[in-house]
């Protein structure tokens, strides 16, 4: 398809004229079409690979709504307090606002590392996910953070109050749900600045996450490019954030039956059991076993 030379003046928004407004997709030019007719409630991350970080308390078996989001967009996904206790996690958020290293913020680093290294970033995070990432971006220092949306954000006193969370250059926002967790958290994490909109939610990441997923949100971020290999990210290793599922037979492939056992399986992956070749796997003819916890 050949790229169209679009001549216009100062009402067609920006005043550039002849070769310097070229569009391979002259339809780009309708800025409503290009949010999907939404244009108050659109976060353009204008990233390549997206990160979602969570809070405290949730893990990739009890936040089913986190990884939907993820895998709706594409991104890695960080779980930097997953099976840590209540007590362990203010430590670390207290660790990370004074800037000491510790295990959250360094999990956190790396799956932000894991999405700079594909150009810029746009990041969503939940809780103290707040706090681990702009420790993380503290650290790293190198990421071209494009946008941020934090939902129900929980950080330390001096990130909150005093440095404030990262802006994005495109734009940020922040959820607020509702309750005293809520209420106290928000007297600590300031906004300075940051557009704040109000959920229905209790500082409960499946509901929060809902939301974003249902298209039901105030603030709807748009979705950067998928990352090339979407991971998830916890303290105690990493592992596909889509697993493969299937194996011979009709279900993916390869020689032989598969026969599926669920139970075997965490809520957020797949396994297979049975005889057969996985092509793609590499597997020998014989009995295996793919699961993912």
């Amino acid at each position: 398809m050949c790229a169209h030379t679009i001549a216009y003046g100062a009402a067609g928004g920006d005043g550039k004229v002849g070769s310097e407004r070229r569009q391979i997709n002259p339809q780009s030019l309708n800025r409503y079409s290009y949010v999907l007719n939404n244009p108050m409630n659109s976060v353009d991350p204008s990233g390549l690979c997206g990160l979602v970080v969570a809070g405290f308390k949730d893990t990739p078996d009890n936040s089913q709504a986190i990884l939907d989001y993820a895998r709706s967009i594409g991104a890695n996904v960080v779980f930097p307090y997953a099976n840590a206790s209540v007590p362990a996690d203010v430590l670390s958020i207290a660790g990370q606002d004074l800037g000491f290293s510790t295990t959250a913020g360094g999990i956190t680093e790396s799956a932000l590392a894991a999405s700079a290294s594909e150009g810029p970033v746009s990041v969503v995070t939940f809780s103290g996910g707040a706090q681990s990432f702009s420790s993380a971006l503290s650290d790293y220092g190198s990421a071209n953070l494009t946008s941020a949306v934090y939902v129900e954000p929980g950080t330390g006193v001096i990130t909150g109050l005093f440095t404030g969370l990262p802006q994005g250059t495109d734009q940020s926002a922040i959820l607020r749900g509702h309750g005293f967790l809520e209420g106290f958290l928000g007297a600590i994490t300031r906004s300075h600045g940051i557009p704040t909109s109000s959920i229905d939610c209790k500082h409960n990441a499946n509901c929060a996450f809902g939301l974003l997923n249902n298209g039901t949100s105030p603030v709807q971020p748009q979705a950067a490019p998928a990352c090339k290999d979407p991971q998830i990210f916890t303290p105690s290793g990493n592992k596909p954030l889509n697993p493969p599922r299937g194996g011979g037979g009709s279900s993916g492939g390869g020689g032989g039956p598969i026969f599926w056992q669920p139970w075997l399986c965490g809520p957020e992956g797949g396994c297979s059991v049975g005889l057969g070749t996985w092509i793609l796997g590499g597997w020998d003819n014989g009995p295996h076993v793919n699961a993912w916890y």
